[in-house]
Order: C-alpha cells, then sequence, then structure tokens
C-alpha cells in the first residue's frame, strides 16, 4: 500500500483588484508556478456568479461599481494521486475599494488604531500577517506571528492599511488608520 500525500495549497498573494470608468475590473495575484487552477467568487447585487480559470488574472466587465462586491479567490493545486484546495483569499470592492472582514473563529486585536505610535497585532493562534495599502499592494511582506506583533510606526507612512491575517481556522482583515 501507498500512501500519497497531497501538500497544501498556497494561498494567492497581492491580491490586486484594479477598475476602469467602463465598468471593467481586472483581478491579479502572485502565485507560484504548480497551482494549475484557481476558482473565483464574485457576490455582488445581481447574485453568485463563479468563474475558473488556468492563469493568474480575471476581467469582469458590465459592474455597477457604485454597489458593493465581494471577491473570493481559492487555488486548486493538482498533484499525481490527487488534488487539493488553499484557504480562500476574500477582497471587497466597488462602493469601497476593500473591506474589512471577520472570522469568529480568529481573535485579532489591533491598537492603537487609529495609530501614532508602533502598532501591536495580537492573535489567539499561531498566523500570518500581511500588511496591505489601499491600492492593494503589500506593504509588509507576510510575517510569522505567534501571539503578538509589533510594527513600528516608522515603518508605515501616514495613511489607510488593512491587516490580513492568515490561519488554519480562515482569514480575517483588519483595517488601520496610520497618523
Amino acid at each position: 500500500m501507498f500512501l500519497i500525500i497531497v501538500p497544501e495549497c498556497h494561498v494567492v498573494e497581492n491580491l490586486q483588484v484594479m477598475s476602469d470608468s467602463t465598468g471593467c475590473v481586472n483581478v491579479s495575484w502572485d502565485t507560484l508556478r504548480w497551482q494549475e487552477q484557481w476558482v473565483l467568487r464574485l457576490d455582488g447585487p445581481d447574485g453568485t456568479r463563479y468563474d475558473t480559470v488556468d492563469t493568474n488574472t480575471f476581467t469582469y466587465c458590465g459592474l455597477d461599481l457604485s454597489r458593493h462586491y465581494d471577491l473570493s479567490i481559492t487555488t486548486q493545486c493538482f498533484r499525481p494521486g490527487g488534488h487539493n484546495w488553499s484557504d480562500p483569499i476574500s477582497i471587497g470592492f466597488g462602493s469601497a475599494a476593500i473591506t474589512e472582514t471577520e472570522n469568529s473563529q480568529l481573535q485579532v486585536d489591533i491598537f492603537p488604531n487609529p495609530a501614532s505610535s508602533d502598532v501591536t497585532v495580537r492573535v489567539g493562534q499561531p498566523s500570518t500577517l500581511t500588511v496591505i495599502d489601499m491600492s492593494g499592494h503589500e506593504v509588509i511582506s507576510p510575517t510569522p506571528i505567534h501571539s503578538s506583533l509589533i510594527i513600528p510606526h516608522s515603518s508605515l507612512s501616514s495613511g489607510v492599511y488593512f491587516l490580513r491575517v492568515h490561519t488554519s481556522s480562515g482569514v480575517v482583515m483588519k483595517k488601520l488608520l496610520v497618523k
């Protein structure tokens, strides 16, 4: 008897949503070469739409960007003997460029917020933290957190950021205002 272990899929990184004046939205993300397929779920005012793609970009057209949409992306990895799925990564866009998300299984505390000094991020379980600016770019790359992490005030310019906390229980996005 042979046991085949299918490795865990990596979640997408550097998720970016760029829109134009025609209502088209281009979604792109970074990934690893061996990841072969992604499932995109778009929830909007007209219902839910699923798309499966083999590239790390996708364009939606005909959207009313004055309305709010939630997009989730899940990676499917193929290996000899099976396949596996990553945890979904979600982002909101439209009436708000990026939105906060909650997960009742995750405890995430950020203080002070608004911040004019170093920021403390406290988590209830081992996690990975990524800091994202309003344009969707990673400002601080994924960083492991065991229970807490201090982000030096000097490492962030004044503005609004989103802190993405990823654990085995899911993903939470929290907004941070830096003065």
